[in-house]
């Protein structure tokens, strides 16, 4: 790879992560794969240092092909590791834990330590991501969309809070995403995915009468969210 060449690798979700950063923060990329986020920016000077973290071997020696091309070795240093387990926590301050479930994102965090800001990124089982998240003490900060094809990815950005009660809604959407430019498009995403739920359940032949009147409640509220 030649020095100026990142950005063709770079994805609008990976953009959108790396909009989440500030400047000047030390990074750790859970899950790092190729290490093109902690590339982008370190060679854009916006962060000081990242480590680049993955639980198998193989996408790690990927990254660390990456970072030599790049000539980023003094800045981004890479480590095996579980989640945050073998991640110094005093190597960093802001995490970032994206391109997996949510739920195991969940899991991730559940052993990661206190007192950092998180970027989080699911690739599916958003509404479960933001209950364990309300549940936890982790305040949302900020949440933005980015879109691919026909995919929508939450990027969300946390920090240490306290504990909340949620209605159903906040598991889907929260005003920071108003001012998305992807918003409305967004509502019209769940409100498809929801309908498509329902539709499974009436198939079924013993349709949950709950279940159904949860979803029409959801539906009603986010579109008129």
């Amino acid at each position: 790879m030649m020095k100026n060449q990142i950005e063709k690798f770079m994805t609008p979700r990976l953009y959108a992560l790396a909009s989440g950063i500030g400047r000047g923060a030390s990074l750790a990329d859970i899950g790092t794969d190729h290490a093109y986020l902690p590339i982008y920016l370190a060679q854009n000077g916006i962060i000081k240092s990242a480590v680049a973290a993955d639980i198998n071997r193989g996408p790690l020696l990927r990254a660390e092909e990456n970072i030599r091309d790049f000539g980023l070795q003094e800045k981004i240093k890479t480590v095996l590791s579980n989640g945050f387990l073998s991640v110094d926590e005093n190597s960093f301050d802001t995490g970032v834990v994206a391109g997996m479930g949510g739920l195991l994102i969940s899991e991730i965090l559940k052993r990661a330590p206190r007192g950092k800001r998180y970027i989080l990124q699911p690739m599916k089982s958003s509404p479960d991501l933001h209950e364990f998240l309300f549940l936890n003490g982790f305040r949302i900060e900020n949440e933005t969309l980015a879109k691919e094809g026909n995919k929508f990815y939450n990027i969300i950005s946390v920090c240490d809070g306290e504990k909340k009660p949620f209605k159903p809604i906040d598991l889907y959407l929260n005003d920071c995403l108003k001012e998305d430019p992807l918003f409305e498009e967004y509502k019209k995403h769940l409100l498809k995915k929801i309908k498509k739920k329902t539709d499974g359940i009436l198939k079924s032949l013993n349709p949950d009468t709950g279940l159904l009147k949860y979803f029409s409640a959801l539906s009603e509220q986010i579109a008129n969210y």
